[in-house]
């Protein structure tokens, strides 16, 4: 447990193995309440890992990014151990979209906006998702360019 309150207290990323340790010490209350109290202070420090998109010439990669942890959020989900594990260790997701897939990219005008997806065999991806309204439509417009894609101009 030493090594992964270092790593948090030099502002390293956790493996998805050393956080479940993280997780389950916290759990079954075996972790001192001051390093809890520190380890959790060290995730907020970290603070967030924003989106980014990498431009290839034949494909799209796409990293979800991590928001900011909410500690209000983990105070009220200690009771439900599922809720605070998705809270506390958000699930970082990548993608790589293939020429065939970018031809499905489409900005989506909804209630709430719009919203950029790109299908991935059984499943629709929507990224960006923090973006203005204004940024999504520039950066749609900007991958239908760069990709050639011949898609709807917005």
């Amino acid at each position: 447990m030493e090594t992964i309150i270092k790593k948090l207290y030099e502002q390293q990323s956790l493996t998805q193995e050393e956080s479940q340790q993280l997780f389950d010490v916290i759990i079954r209350g075996e972790l001192d309440p001051i390093l809890m109290a520190s380890a959790l202070t060290a995730l907020k420090i970290k603070g967030e890992t924003p989106e980014s998109l990498t431009l290839t010439q034949s494909a799209l990669n796409y990293n979800s990014g991590r928001p900011n942890i909410k500690i209000g959020a983990f105070l009220s989900s200690l009771s439900c151990k599922k809720e605070f594990h998705k809270t506390l260790f958000y699930k970082t997701k990548h993608h790589t979209f293939t020429s065939e897939q970018l031809g499905t990219l489409t900005l989506r005008e909804t209630d709430h906006g719009n919203r950029i997806t790109i299908d991935q065999g059984r499943h629709r991806i929507s990224f960006f998702t923090t973006a203005t309204d204004e940024q999504r439509k520039w950066l749609f417009n900007y991958l239908n360019s760069y990709y050639s894609l011949k898609l709807e101009d917005v």
